[in-house]
């Protein structure tokens, strides 16, 4: 399926900032980097929120990166003082049913609690 253009340029800048070590981005922190020096309205900001989806989608099929989505819960908890087990993780990551979707994580090693957690939501949902 291709991909919206719009979609993919998000996706190039979530990629570059990943290359450039910013491995978490909000949809808040992408659309800063993507209109850089721009002052930007509210509603520009919730349309890259709303489509952290489909961008994830973008990096995980024409990228090849490992990602998965964040919760809010993860930027306001956990971003400063990563989860600890399983049930803090589970936080970090939206529902099932996708509310609550703040931002795009890269997966950081085999250890990482968080990509578990999404792993494991991910089995019990199919």
């Amino acid at each position: 399926m291709a991909s919206q253009p719009y979609v993919l340029e998000l996706a190039h800048t979530v990629n570059d900032m990943f290359a450039e070590g910013k491995n978490d981005p909000s949809f808040r922190e992408i659309a800063a980097e993507h209109f850089p020096g721009k002052a930007l309205g509210e509603e520009v900001i919730d349309r890259i929120r709303k489509r952290l989806h489909q961008i994830r989608d973008v990096l995980e099929r024409d990228f090849e990166q490992p990602v998965c989505l964040l919760s809010q819960a993860y930027y306001s908890q956990f971003r400063l003082t990563p989860p600890k087990n399983m049930a803090q993780a589970r936080r970090c990551i939206p529902r099932a049913n996708g509310l609550g979707v703040a931002g795009i994580r890269l997966q950081t090693g085999d250890d990482d609690l968080i990509w578990q957690a999404m792993v494991a939501q991910n089995l019990n949902v199919k």
